[in-house]
């Protein structure tokens, strides 16, 4: 697994900071949902304080020999791996210039053609765009500072691996990470579920007394429709359940130590409290 530490200058007491957790684009799959996705990217580069990290699956990347790939039914404007790559590079390229991307984790999808050709498309992904490589797993420090306030936040996230079917069978996966990783913040991609769960943890502060700590748990969504007409996406293949498209929101307010997730659905251009 991979470490990481991110650190975020700013000046006033009053500010607080958004991260998304983007990844499961599929972008290639016909049932990519590309408006959606690149209205999302748009919102969170005209926020200064909203950074993302990658949670992987960027490209669909079917080739030929996979059991999925069907050349009747396929992206005809992101059709090679290239394409895929290409697109998504433009896409973050200007998250990257601003320094607001904390890091890009490979998914399974990213890492179908890596057997047959040796490149880890990722990794190149994150050369070029001068941005940290996250592996499949890994445990970053996101730090706040501001004058002489130092407030962080460990975060657990990966890509994962899951095939069960249920929401809360997901849920439970997710719960259990915090059985081996002490973070703050959980975040789970690969189920295409956007979900939310916030988890009370009693401790003592600095000065002896009882506190209550949040932690937070994400599945952190996806931008690729199970069902759409016309296509025959491997959602549709497998009998996959219909979900939301999206992804969740995080916002920190370093000063006041204080973490609130949300889900930010793209469904319908708005947020669901």
């Amino acid at each position: 697994m991979e470490i990481h530490k991110f650190q975020i200058v700013h000046k006033s007491k009053k500010d607080e900071f958004v991260l998304f957790p983007i990844g499961d684009i599929h972008a290639g799959d016909p049932n990519f949902k590309q408006e959606t996705f690149e209205k999302t990217m748009r919102w969170i580069e005209s926020h200064p304080n909203a950074y993302m990290i990658g949670m992987g699956d960027y490209f669909n990347n079917t080739p030929t020999n996979h059991d999925f790939f069907d050349i009747t039914n396929v992206d005809r404007e992101l059709l090679t791996m290239e394409e895929q790559f290409f697109y998504i590079e433009k896409q973050f390229k200007k998250m990257a210039e601003m320094g607001r991307i904390i890091g890009l984790h490979e998914g399974n999808h990213d890492n179908r053609i890596v057997p047959n050709t040796g490149y880890n498309w990722v990794a190149i992904l994150c050369k070029n765009l001068g941005v940290k490589y996250l592996g499949h797993t890994a445990l970053t420090r996101l730090s706040f500072h501001r004058i002489h306030e130092i407030n962080s936040w460990d975060i657990f996230s990966t890509h994962g691996y899951f095939r069960g079917a249920t929401p809360s069978g997901k849920l439970t996966k997710l719960l259990k990470l915090i059985s081996s990783f002490n973070a703050d913040i959980f975040l789970h991609g690969d189920v295409h579920e956007t979900m939310i769960y916030e988890y009370p943890v009693k401790m003592l502060n600095f000065r002896g007394n009882l506190e209550t700590k949040s932690v937070v748990f994400c599945l952190t969504g996806s931008f690729l429709e199970t069902y759409k007409e016309g296509t025959k996406g491997y959602g549709e293949v497998r009998n996959y359940q219909s979900m939301k498209t999206g992804c969740p929101k995080i916002t920190i307010y370093p000063h006041h130590r204080i973490i609130k997730a949300s889900i930010y659905g793209t469904e319908d251009w708005k947020e669901w409290k």
